[in-house]
């Protein structure tokens, strides 16, 4: 019964040592490759939630200040009355200031405001914006550090995948 299971051993074929780490090889490759492209999606989704989270709070503050009469954004910055002129605002989370996952909204004298969020990008924490300033010009701003709701670009971000570091687009999304 021994001698039968040595043979059996013996013509039963399997992998080598070599076939079997060239496929490590392979397969180590391929994440080398997915991971970091599974990372870029990820932050890109962050970012689109964020930003698209941040138009909709600004159509439901220009929502809000269409019906006031005097033509400012009066009571129109307070997250509370804002879920009466868009619903699903109830679903975003507000906070006094911007932080990861938190939107702020931070009125800029009685003609602008400006609505702020923050998402982890990496080990970064990166900050949007978007400033509705009193002299009737917006801007899309995002930065390494907390945005000033009259800013018109934001500070560097090293390494960001969601706030392009140089060039003419800056500290700017959109």
């Amino acid at each position: 019964m021994l001698a039968d299971m040595r043979e059996r051993a013996r013509s039963e074929g399997g992998f080598t040592l070599i076939e079997l780490l060239v496929v490590m090889i392979i397969i180590s490759i391929l994440m080398a490759v997915a991971v970091p492209t599974f990372l870029a999606q990820k932050n890109n989704a962050q970012k689109t939630k964020a930003t698209a989270n941040i138009k909709q709070i600004v159509n439901a503050v220009e929502a809000c200040a269409s019906t006031n009469t005097d033509g400012t954004y009066t009571g129109c910055t307070d997250s509370a009355a804002l879920t009466t002129f868009e619903k699903g605002l109830k679903s975003i989370k507000f906070g006094a200031a911007p932080a990861v996952g938190t939107y702020s909204i931070t009125p800029n004298g009685t003609q602008g405001y400006s609505v702020q969020t923050a998402i982890q990008d990496g080990n970064k924490t990166v900050y949007f914006a978007e400033n509705h300033l009193e002299d009737g010009n917006l801007a899309k701003v995002c930065g390494g550090a907390a945005i000033a709701s009259t800013a018109t670009t934001g500070a560097a971000v090293a390494d960001s995948r969601t706030c392009p570091p140089g060039g003419a687009n800056a500290g700017k999304w959109g």
